[in-house]
């Protein structure tokens, strides 16, 4: 399991890039981690992959920037759930909406529905795990019950994958 919450950008280059918080903008190239390098990381990861990302785009924190996000967060969610990566992954909301936060919650809306329903409550069916459909119903209601339906996460699954059970949980 990978978890990536943050910024990030589209560069002139066209690539996604997350922003770690010590990026620099006048070196970005040297200080950010563009969407290649995590296709390749998971590339070489053996077994099955769950990738959490909590990554917003930031147009202030990077001159110049363009927002075509929901197209490239999208397509990077995509990419790395291809047959070649394999990789589910689980995205805070839609390209074109804003990652909701509250003081209340101590996280995001998607990381706390995420956090309850790995600690249990997305297994609805009470049968002692948590499996992928499960917690994807689970965060994608619960986000939207948060924020009011203005956050709604996605999922990128590749074609085929089993529901399989990610986290056993006692009740």
């Amino acid at each position: 399991m990978i978890f990536i919450s943050g910024h990030s950008v589209i560069t002139p280059d066209r690539f996604y890039r997350f922003l770690p918080f010590d990026f620099d903008s006048d070196r970005i190239e040297r200080t950010s981690v563009r969407s290649v390098e995590f296709q390749d990381f998971l590339s070489k990861v053996s077994g099955k992959v769950l990738a959490f990302l909590e990554t917003g785009y930031s147009s202030d924190l990077l001159r110049g920037a363009k927002a075509p996000l929901h197209t490239n967060l999208d397509r990077f969610a995509n990419e790395l759930a291809a047959a070649e990566n394999g990789a589910v992954v689980f995205a805070s909301s839609s390209g074109n909406q804003l990652s909701q936060e509250n003081p209340a919650w101590s996280n995001g809306a998607f990381a706390k529905a995420l956090v309850e329903g790995l600690r249990g409550k997305a297994d609805k069916a009470r049968e002692g795990v948590v499996r992928i459909a499960a917690l994807e119903e689970y965060v994608y209601e619960r986000v939207k019950d948060l924020t009011g339906g203005k956050q709604r996460p996605m999922v990128a699954k590749p074609r085929m994958i089993e529901n399989f059970p990610i986290v056993a949980v006692k009740h």
